[in-house]
């Protein structure tokens, strides 16, 4: 048994659009317990496990690929953590990048925002105006006030991913042999695309990982560059450009096939059309297997060929994935029409790109200490002889509604999921990341050796289990949710007043984006098209907007 006495942990943050306050409170949590334990270890504090963690990678798609830049940008930085919210519930933190960037965004009322058309004078790129992420990212890559510090939780040297849906694409040539040269060329194209960095060293070591510091402003606005590609919802939000030099392109072996590097000369740059990273991988978490494996190849502490260990006695490493959308299955509908044969057509094709190999599956199948993910979940009032009802899921989250994008129509919504997410993760942390004692895990007997045991044991398993990561608070019999304009803790909207604010800009933008299609009309048709678009187009098209709005906040228990 080597010495070491710590347990590795990838983190993978899934796609969730303006859900990314949800992981964004995780984070914020987990940052903050991690600080207090190591504090307490070096401060030599009674009843402190004196086992480590360590984190070696984190990477994600969509919102979660910008959290994770975000991550990578505050890892050596001390901040604020929000335990509580402040007085005024819509006031900006800003010391803390995480609620800065997810929470407070650029505006109270963001949807308004994202109605204007001041992005519109060179056509339509988008349904929404996307320039507010320009912003956001603008103050990513600034680093914060806070002093420097070295959390040792985190490796020397840690990868930092998101993964990239590429319009573009790579060509590959799998040459076949054939009967004359011209048939022996077999192309393929591959879209799945990833921009990789590596924190902690300015060098390149030709592996596909690019150096990044935000300190010395080496590619970070790369960095930022590859988070508003990962963000960019395709449709929803407008394409992103990501300029890189060739060769993190051709070193990287996330990008070959068979070994077959993409068809591109070395030394030059290369501009890709990017889209929402979570369209094709939306949760990454065997990306994150690989680079935990790699970590636990190079400390020696498994062989070549062999495979992590994943029963609780002996496991080294494990994945923790927050995901505020849980893949869930539905019913199958046997409508054979042409729309419900394209539908699910588009959904099939998505559900197969996004199948991860058969060799990762297979590893993944066994419920044990491999995996770990944090979802939303919270407890409603019934009024009835029910008392509560759990709700999981989308269904447990303010912004869940109109695919992730319901964040966008209140701060209130943001502020709630951020702080579920905190509460979520300290519930998680506290009864479900845990060991069984009766595993006999060396490193866990080990970090709470002289420790005492019934300060940590989880209350909710009966089995008698103990923290990966111990907290030293007590645990609070409810999530600690903040007191909305609405009287509770979860936050409603009146719908007449979000129709009032919403019905006039949104007639204007649908207006303009339907003049631009018009351009190029002769004279008559031109007129026609403006008569049809000032009299019924956009006004159809607000109706419907706002319709499928309230049906949807509705459905989320949303509406005053």
């Amino acid at each position: 048994m080597t010495k070491d006495n710590t347990i590795y942990i990838g983190l993978t943050m899934a796609g969730a659009v303006s859900a990314g306050a949800y992981t964004a409170g995780v984070i914020d949590f987990l940052i903050e317990a991690l600080d207090e334990w190591e504090k307490r270890k070096t401060d030599d504090v009674e009843n402190t496990p004196s086992h480590r963690i360590e984190i070696p990678a984190f990477g994600g798609a969509s919102a979660g690929g910008m959290t994770s830049i975000i991550l990578a940008s505050i890892v050596n930085e001390k901040f604020d953590h929000i335990a509580v919210a402040p007085d005024d519930i819509l006031q900006e933190i800003p010391a803390n990048k995480l609620y800065h960037s997810w929470v407070d965004l650029t505006d109270r009322d963001m949807f308004r925002r994202m109605l204007k058309e001041d992005d519109l004078h060179d056509g339509v790129k988008s349904l929404f105006n996307s320039n507010f992420i320009d912003e956001v990212a603008d103050r990513m890559v600034i680093p914060g006030e806070g002093a420097e510090i070295k959390r040792k939780y985190f490796s020397e040297q840690i990868k930092v991913f998101v993964t990239l849906s590429n319009l573009k694409g790579f060509i590959y040539d799998l040459s076949f042999l054939a009967d004359n040269k011209v048939q022996n060329k077999y192309f393929v194209e591959r879209h799945n695309d990833f921009a990789c960095f590596k924190l902690g060293d300015n060098k390149y070591d030709e592996d596909g990982w690019i150096p990044l510091s935000f300190k010395d402003a080496l590619n970070s606005r790369l960095a930022a560059d590859a988070a508003m590609a990962t963000g960019a919802f395709p449709i929803g939000l407008k394409s992103r450009e990501l300029t890189r030099e060739t060769r993190y392109i051709l070193d990287n072996d996330w990008l070959r096939i068979k070994g077959a590097k993409p068809n591109m000369l070395p030394f030059l740059k290369r501009t890709d059309q990017i889209v929402d990273g979570g369209m094709i991988n939306n949760e990454p978490f065997d990306k994150v297997a690989e680079l935990l494996h790699d970590k636990l190849l190079n400390k020696g502490l498994i062989d070549e060929g062999q495979l992590p260990a994943n029963n609780y006695k002996d496991f080294r490493s494990t994945i923790l994935m927050i995901d505020p959308f849980p893949a869930t299955t539905s019913s199958f509908s046997d409508k054979n029409d042409i729309l419900s044969i394209a539908g699910k057509t588009l959904s099939a094709m998505l559900g197969q790109v996004r199948t991860k190999p058969d060799d990762v599956i297979r590893t993944f199948q066994s419920d044990d200490s491999k995996q770990f993910m944090i979802a939303p979940s919270r407890f409603f009032p019934t009024y009835s002889s029910l008392g509560q009802i759990k709700k999981q899921g989308s269904m447990a989250i303010a912004c869940g509604f109109f695919n992730g994008f319901g964040g966008f129509f209140n701060k209130e919504f943001r502020i709630h999921d951020f702080f579920l997410g905190r509460a979520n993760c300290e519930y998680f942390l506290r009864n479900h990341f845990t060991v069984p004692v009766k595993a006999k895990n060396k490193i866990i007997e080990l970090g709470y050796k002289n420790v005492d045991k019934n300060l940590f044991y989880s209350i909710t398993d009966k089995k008698r289990s103990l923290p990966i990561i111990p907290l030293f608070t007590e645990q609070r019999p409810v999530p600690y949710l903040p007191g909305f304009s609405c009287g509770g803790d979860w936050p409603k909207q009146n719908f007449r007043d979000l129709s009032k604010s919403y019905k006039k800009p949104i007639k204007r933008r649908v207006g303009n984006m339907i003049g631009e299609f018009g351009l190029g009309r002769n004279g008559f048709q031109k007129f026609m098209f403006w008569m049809a678009n000032k009299l019924y187009l956009r006004n159809k098209a607000a109706k419907s907007f706002l319709d499928i709005i309230k049906k949807d906040m509705a459905k989320h228990e949303l509406l005053r």
